[in-house]
């Protein structure tokens, strides 16, 4: 009996130290759990606040990108205006100027001048008419001549301007060839049609000559 007891008792004895270590290791691991699902929870916590953090990041910067990006055109719109205001000031000016100019008396001088400059070379013209032709005349002028000009003037007004010498052109008997000039266009300035041009006679140049004089200096 006393033997039965002992043993119910050391039995008991390790069944309660079994069950306090199997309580002491179930706490461990609760703890340990717990401890894991906090960390857990932190980690996600901190996650969720990273990308919210990222996705304001992100809203703010593209909030700033398109304020930037308004100024901007904002910007170009005032540019475009302002250019535009300006170019517009800039025309008015320069239609005032040239107003201002055409009723100054320098503008009647500069006409006054271009007539004159033009009296002097009709002048000129009229007055070398009979010794040599349009050619000679631009070449005196050191200007570039017509080039459809092909006026004829008498033999003797030819060689006494070019050459100064009697008989010829160049004083060896070569007589000048006042044609067309080998290489150039003279198709825009041909006569339409069937129209016909009629060069004057060296007797009418003669003629002419003898009419009108000799050429009054200049």
């Amino acid at each position: 009996m006393m033997s039965e007891l002992a043993e119910n008792y050391k039995y008991g004895n390790k069944a309660s130290r079994e069950i306090k270590r199997l309580r002491e290791q179930a706490s461990v691991l609760a703890a340990e759990k717990l401890s894991a699902e906090e960390s857990h929870a932190q980690q996600l916590a901190q996650l969720r606040e990273s990308s919210d953090a990222r996705l304001e990041a992100e809203r703010v910067a593209e909030e700033a990108r398109e304020r930037a990006e308004h100024e901007a055109l904002d910007l170009r719109n005032q540019l475009s205006s302002r250019e535009l205001i300006f170019d517009n000031l800039k025309a008015v000016l320069k239609a005032e100027a040239v107003d201002r100019f055409k009723r100054s008396p320098a503008y009647d001088a500069l006409l006054l001048r271009e007539f004159e400059k033009g009296m002097r070379q009709s002048k000129k013209f009229f007055a070398m008419k009979d010794h040599s032709n349009e050619k000679a005349l631009r070449r005196f002028d050191r200007t570039e001549p017509h080039p459809m000009h092909l006026e004829i003037p008498s033999k003797r007004a030819f060689n006494t301007y070019y050459s100064g010498q009697k008989g010829s052109f160049s004083g060896s008997g070569a007589e000048p060839n006042l044609g067309p000039v080998a290489g150039k266009d003279y198709e825009p300035f041909m006569p339409e049609g069937d129209e016909e041009v009629t060069w004057p006679s060296e007797e009418e140049f003669e003629d002419e000559k003898d009419n009108e004089g000799p050429p009054v200096a200049s």
